[in-house]
């Protein structure tokens, strides 16, 4: 196979499955077991509404990526894990997503080779999900660890982290179980957030503790992100009206990561912030300008930037 072939895909869940082995695209819940399934969709079948899906065998994974990232150019031999945010209306699997950061991210003149989808089971209303994202982010590195050591060593170290908006409260959870295990081996060369709908506090040195709607209280430790990552770039931008919603239906009083930044807090060394409301086309209607990272141009650029790093 010629060096310039295509880029692979893998999508990574532990959405429950259907009695006869399949994922549906609409929403599911979590599976309680913790069972972690991998499924291989042709792009022209992302739109289908139901995918067969496996056990996840982390050895035969592992060895057919680091596989396909031999027969790519040796510029687009990295991995890119995405971990998508939540979406009110419509739950589920965000199989569009992974179409457009392929064209996005993984094209003629991307730098990427694979990327990894985790799609976990966003459904609900936002205020009790942020519960569901944390403990999906817990199982996913205390239980499912090892599959992304062994995907960091797939491609030498080349191992990538996007996070879009609500997934940062997964990001959370798989930060907090690596405070548990005392876990301080770096994964991901870089992690980069993306409209993080998480509060910009998490940030500092120490975190912040937040009371979400109800008598829940949760820490959110992003401050510790150097566990699993070299360094972490926020994008923000300081017009994202979505945020906004997001302000005052959940964590109300707590200004967001994504609209905001970090200016002004003290933050650790490996997190810098980056405003990209300069980007010059980022899009005016709010649901495609919170999806700047494959909407605006600019946007992209600059996260295709970050995995060239």
């Amino acid at each position: 196979m010629p060096a310039g072939h295509a880029p692979s895909h893998h999508i990574i869940t532990n959405r429950r499955v259907r009695p006869d082995g399949t994922m549906r695209s609409w929403a599911l819940g979590r599976d309680r077991s913790g069972t972690l399934r991998h499924a291989e969709v042709p792009i022209a079948r992302l739109g289908d509404r139901n995918h067969p899906v496996k056990r996840i065998d982390i050895d035969a994974l592992c060895n057919r990526i680091g596989t396909d990232l031999l027969r790519c150019d040796e510029r687009r031999r990295r991995v890119l894990v995405f971990i998508h945010g939540h979406q009110l209306v419509l739950p589920g699997l965000r199989l569009d997503l992974l179409r457009q950061l392929h064209g996005r991210y993984a094209g003629p003149d991307g730098s990427v080779g694979t990327i990894i989808f985790f799609a976990w089971p966003d459904r609900g209303l936002p205020w009790s999900e942020d519960n569901e994202a944390h403990v999906a982010g817990r199982a996913l590195f205390a239980d499912h660890g090892q599959l992304l050591t062994r995907l960091s060593q797939a491609c030498d170290g080349k191992l990538y982290l996007l996070v879009q908006s609500f997934g940062a409260h997964l990001l959370n959870g798989m930060v907090a179980a690596a405070i548990d295990e005392c876990h301080r081996t770096p994964i991901f060369r870089a992690t980069i957030l993306v409209g993080t709908d998480a509060p910009r506090a998490a940030v500092r040195l120490g975190g912040v503790a937040v009371q979400s709607r109800g008598d829940r209280c949760r820490r959110y430790r992003l401050d510790a992100l150097d566990r699993l990552s070299r360094r972490t770039v926020v994008l923000y931008d300081p017009a994202d009206v979505v945020l906004l919603v997001s302000r005052a239906l959940m964590m109300n009083r707590y200004p967001r990561l994504g609209r905001l930044g970090c200016a002004g807090l003290q933050v650790p060394e490996h997190i810098t912030c980056r405003d990209v409301n300069g980007a010059g086309d980022l899009p005016r209607w709010p649901l495609t300008r919170h999806r700047s990272f494959i909407k605006s141009a600019g946007v992209v650029k600059a996260i295709a930037g970050q995995i060239r790093c």
